[in-house]
């Protein structure tokens, strides 16, 4: 074997080892820690929505959780009247907003929104209206467009872009995990060996 050969396959093995040791950091061994049991008094911000109303009919009001490190699941379920697949789509915040939407629920007056209102809701008519389970700080609260204080909200209207953006992005896979191992491993031989022969032919 030639020494771009043996280069690659020496790159391969050091990029498995890092990317295996990578993936168990970051996705599996997460899952083994811990009893299972989440108290709410030990999480410092989780944001749960929940969309209701005429989505139901069809099985496919979407819902979406977003965590303290920023990360988010969106989920829309299969209609039940067309062949659309489920929707998953996983993605992180982008630090800004986050910092801003956090802010916002720290100065927020949550029994103040929870009270009643007048206010007719969308789902009483087909539409859509959007509940949310908030635990801040420990402190688990619910909040609900249908009925209450918090529809037109300032925080509302924060929450309210979220579902559209969840649906539609989501986290680039990081170049090794997108690009593989071995393909990884041969672009970057492969820029050794030509800005090698760059080099030689301007000498």
């Amino acid at each position: 074997m030639d020494t771009q050969t043996y280069l690659t396959l020496g790159f391969t093995f050091l990029v498995g080892c890092f990317s295996g040791a990578y993936l168990y950091i970051t996705v599996f061994s997460p899952q083994y820690v811990g009893d299972g049991f989440e108290d709410p008094s030990e999480i410092t911000l989780r944001i749960q929505g929940q969309a209701y109303g005429g989505c139901d009919r069809a099985g496919s009001c979407p819902s979406f959780q977003l965590e303290n490190n920023r990360k988010y699941t969106y989920k829309a379920p299969a209609s039940y009247y067309d062949d659309a697949e489920a929707l998953v789509v996983t993605g992180k915040m982008d630090r800004s907003s986050f910092k801003d939407l956090t802010n916002m629920l720290v100065d927020t007056n949550f029994a103040i929104l929870q009270q009643r209102s007048d206010r007719n809701c969308e789902s009483y008519v087909d539409g859509i209206d959007y509940h949310y389970e908030i635990i801040l700080q420990g402190e688990q609260y619910g909040l609900d467009t249908c009925g209450t204080a918090f529809n037109g909200s300032a925080l509302e209207r924060s929450l309210r872009p979220l579902w559209e953006t969840f649906a539609t992005t989501s986290d680039d896979l990081p170049y090794i995990l997108e690009r593989g191992m071995t393909g990884a491993a041969y672009d970057a031989i492969d820029g050794w060996f030509q800005y090698d022969e760059k080099r030689a032919a301007q000498n």
